[in-house]
């Protein structure tokens, strides 16, 4: 943590020096705590709006949340700020591949090469594209003196749900995509070239729209559904951008980006619940979860804060320091579990068994719920493989056992749900090990 003091000491000294906020917006941005990175990034540019690089390390956020569309539009500001830059057009070429539009993402790779030969990126991507990549359309091309067949350009527009005036829809960047559609209506490329257009000229309704229709009506289109989501977030149309996030959910429920998706619409239309479910699924499926930032859980716990639940708030933080000490375990982190747990009047993890040598039965159910949230919250295939002591990071003593308890309560309910297994709501026999057997009356007979 000593450069982000370093960097935060010079920004006191010399609060216009951008460069500081810079370096330490990179320096969050590699520790995954993205929404600082991005403040930073903001402030650098609003004190020197030319300085290129924050432009670049801003769009590779975006392009981390799977923005693309964002992404690229910070890329190209940094290149009309230095048209030189390498690393910004190789960043572009790869956004622009994200979205499948491989014409755009070559040219940039071919540019990235003629500015810096030895740069290896680039020069990977070009090996490993096809050699007869279809054109996509660019900004570049104008279609100014091609004829305007108006009943094509109104028969891809109604396909997809639009009506553009015919001096937009005819206008290069936007007809030939639509020419393309009215071709092949399910043209992949043709229609993420439309949403880009559509966008830059700011007209994000119907490009959401058309991206919606394109994907209905072919099938199911996950860039297409993604770029929709998006678009309707930045218009504030969240309950809208919650409908395209749940096909997309549909179309691919193992992708952890569309679960985060869908839960940064229903978070900010305040659907407190709704996001938490969906936070935590996109962290369950998750790959590295000692890689993983920590936005997930502090948006996790920012909601059971609207809900007033502060100790499951307080949880889902101690929940991602312990999956990576080292890196999570901050004192910005330890101060907003201290105010968690001072809001709610929590039980600290390590004196949770001190506090209460002889709790009454309500103090031993507060305390087992607290341990629960806790552990609910470490992934539990994670804490097997990496040995996370889940008594050392949630308490042990009454509130371990009672836990444990609880565990197989549930455990046992899921196993048998629709039959009458009494004893899984029996604790006496739980922790004599009978676990489920039902009794003796109510066995049939064998």
């Amino acid at each position: 943590m000593r450069p982000i003091a370093d960097f935060s000491e010079a920004i006191r000294l010399s609060p216009k020096m951008f460069v500081a906020y810079g370096n330490r917006g990179n320096t969050y941005r590699n520790q995954g705590n993205l929404d600082l990175a991005i403040a930073d990034f903001d402030r650098a540019i609003e004190i020197n709006p030319q300085y290129f690089q924050a432009y670049n390390l801003r769009g590779r956020i975006y392009a981390a949340r799977s923005d693309h569309n964002r992404a690229i539009s910070e890329y190209t500001d940094a290149i009309k700020l230095d048209p030189v830059y390498v690393e910004a057009y190789v960043n572009r070429g790869l956004a622009y591949e994200a979205l499948g539009l491989t014409a755009n993402a070559n040219s940039d790779f071919r540019r990235a090469q003629s500015i810096d030969p030895s740069d290896q990126v680039s020069k990977a991507r070009l090996a490993a594209s096809p050699p007869q990549a279809s054109q996509a359309v660019t900004a570049a091309d104008g279609g100014a003196n091609t004829p305007v067949d108006v009943g094509a350009i109104s028969a891809a527009m109604s396909r997809l749900s639009i009506a553009l005036p015919m001096d937009i829809a005819a206008a290069g960047p936007v007809k030939k995509p639509l020419d393309d559609l009215n071709r092949e209506p399910c043209d992949q490329q043709a229609i993420v070239a439309l949403g880009l257009a559509l966008d830059k000229i700011g007209r994000k309704r119907e490009a959401a729209n058309a991206q919606l229709s394109f994907s209905k009506a072919c099938g199911g289109y996950a860039p297409s559904l993604k770029m929709a989501a998006n678009m309707l977030l930045a218009l504030s149309d969240y309950a809208g951008a919650a409908t395209a996030a749940t096909e997309l959910v549909n179309l691919n429920p193992h992708d952890d980006g569309n679960f985060y998706l869908r839960a940064t619409a229903y978070d900010r239309g305040g659907s407190s619940r709704k996001a938490i479910d969906d936070y935590l699924a996109a962290i369950e499926l998750f790959g590295n979860k000692a890689a993983i930032s920590s936005d997930s859980y502090l948006a996790v716990a920012r909601n059971y804060e609207k809900l007033g639940q502060f100790c499951d708030a307080g949880s889902i933080i101690e929940a991602w320091v312990a999956l990576n000490p080292t890196r999570n375990d901050s004192s910005r982190m330890q101060a907003i579990i201290a105010d968690y747990n001072a809001k709610g009047k929590c039980e600290a993890a390590n004196s949770r068994s001190r506090a209460f040598q002889t709790p009454t039965e309500q103090q031993r159910a507060e305390i087992a719920g607290r341990h629960q949230r806790c552990a609910r919250h470490l992934h539990y295939g994670y804490r097997r493989k990496m040995g996370v002591n889940v008594q050392r990071v949630c308490g042990k003593g009454e509130s371990a056992n009672r836990s444990g308890k609880q565990s197989q309560i549930v455990h046992c309910k899921r196993r048998h749900r629709g039959q009458a297994w009494s004893r899984c709501n029996d604790s006496v026999a739980l922790a004599a090990g009978q676990g489920c057997r039902r009794r003796r009356s109510e066995r049939g007979p064998r």
